[in-house]
């Protein structure tokens, strides 16, 4: 693909979807979609959602249903999905530049990791995080009302029409903000584009527009990545909910070494809420990521 040039228009995008498309500090792509994870309420069971996971599960368990809280593990594990818990103990996934856009130096080991392993391991131990919870055990138990709050995104919505539900942004389970990964949607040039001038003024100047960022969202229901359409989107209650929880979200790092981290990161967290040792376990996986990328 070939670099698109956004001049004074990537102002007028979210800063999160233009680093998303950010490499070795050129921009290659045109952003219109953000989707990111959140916290789910059922407003019928709960008024709010703390600042603290802690807090959260207690607040849940007081609603007297089976489960305080719902999220997605299922026996392979599910990084994405856990990661703004992760976030709040680690940070990013990989070092980032000071444009935003990720280095290959790995950012979950050391201290922090080892902090974010034991807390799984004690999540798991309390029944709180559960391999046996997968995508449609965790959305079929909040549309049953059997418990007030999951961790999901826009897509589960259609799931809950008719519910009494809001959205909240994601409580830390560490000492910083549990923030998602930030997942976006754009167009991009081909390399062999034969009038790469037309290309890039159709990506910026066309489906970069408000008009057009205001129709991909009335299709598919994904925050605009564009801040004038994104500020209109954003009337609707539930989609402010998740532009709040999506401030200070990082990028879905875009390098070739994230595919080395996807290898081993959601089987190690299965495998630490399931009962194995919290800090050998997840040094294991750091050593066998670094091993995979030649670190």
């Amino acid at each position: 693909i070939s670099p698109v040039e956004l001049g004074d228009k990537a102002g007028e995008f979210s800063e999160g979807s233009v680093a998303a498309f950010t490499f070795d500090g050129q921009v290659y792509g045109v952003p219109y979609a953000v989707e990111n994870l959140a916290i789910i309420r059922n407003a019928d069971l709960v008024d709010s959602t703390p600042a603290t996971f802690d807090e959260m599960i207690e607040m849940g368990k007081e609603a007297g249903v089976e489960y305080p809280f719902v999220i997605q593990v299922g026996e392979e594990g599910d990084p994405y999905t856990m990661y703004p818990f992760q976030s709040s103990f680690t940070g990013p996934v990989f070092e980032q530049n000071d444009d935003g856009s990720y280095t290959s130096d790995l950012a979950i080991g050391g201290a922090e990791g080892e902090a974010f392993a034991e807390w799984l391991k004690e999540k798991g131990a309390e029944g709180v995080l559960s391999t046996a919870i997968s995508y449609d055990v965790a959305v079929d138990a909040f549309k049953n009302g059997n418990s007030p709050y999951i961790l999901g995104g826009p897509w589960m919505l259609a799931d809950f029409e008719g519910m009494n539900i809001a959205v909240d942004p994601i409580p830390a389970a560490g000492p910083m903000d549990g923030v998602p990964f930030l997942g976006v949607q754009g167009g991009f040039i081909s390399a062999k584009s034969e009038n790469s001038l037309l290309a890039n003024d159709f990506l910026v100047n066309y489906v970069g527009s408000e008009e057009i960022q205001d129709e991909l969202y009335s299709i598919g229901n994904r925050l605009p990545a564009l801040n004038a359409s994104a500020d209109k989107a954003a009337s609707d209650p539930l989609m402010a909910g998740f532009q709040a929880a999506s401030e200070g979200g990082f990028p879905m790092p875009n390098i070739p070494e994230m595919g080395a981290v996807w290898t081993f990161w959601g089987k190690t967290e299965a495998q630490i809420i399931g009962g194995d040792d919290p800090v050998n376990t997840w040094n294991k996986m750091i050593s066998d990521i670094q091993a995979e990328l030649g670190q």
